[in-house]
């Protein structure tokens, strides 16, 4: 799918939200007692912010939804025309902080994205189309993602 007028309007709109989120994701940062560098530029791509505390440094890969909804979408595949891979692939990051408007969840990345590759098949998939292109996501159960047998996630609250 060629980006048109209205997939670079999407983009746009959705690069907006995000920035527009960030200051929700940094309040809870803070209120951890960590130091908050937003990263910009080709290292973006790989992870969203490097948090530092006590002399130790993490990285975090941020994800924010405009409503809440009982699943994680982990990003496959970035676009099927050009069979980019979605970010559960090439990120870097330790951690992905997934925001919902009323919750947060946590979880150490490494651990996803063996999960992911271990039970891929085993959760449907959704297409969508807003955006770059058409992505392919998994659709990963809140309940999955907090399920302790699983160790993955973990709520994280919201400071408001």
């Amino acid at each position: 799918m060629a980006t048109n007028s209205l997939n670079k309007q999407q983009v746009d709109d959705n690069f907006e939200f995000e920035r527009r989120s960030q200051p929700r994701a940094d309040m809870l940062w803070r209120a951890l007692g960590f130091r908050i560098r937003r990263i910009t530029g080709p290292q973006n791509k790989y992870f969203d912010v490097e948090l530092t505390k006590n002399g130790g440094k993490i990285t975090v890969e941020e994800k924010f939804l405009r409503k809440d909804t009982d699943v994680i979408f982990v990003e496959l595949v970035q676009d099927t025309e050009t069979n980019s891979p979605g970010w559960i692939k090439y990120t870097k990051a330790d951690y992905l902080l997934y925001v919902m408007p009323s919750q947060a969840y946590i979880c150490s990345m490494p651990r996803l994205k063996e999960f992911i590759r271990l039970n891929e098949g085993r959760f449907r998939t959704h297409v969508c189309t807003k955006g770059w292109g058409r992505t392919i996501n998994c659709l990963l159960p809140v309940r999955v993602f907090l399920d302790k047998a699983n160790d993955l996630g973990q709520e994280m609250g919201m400071p408001t």
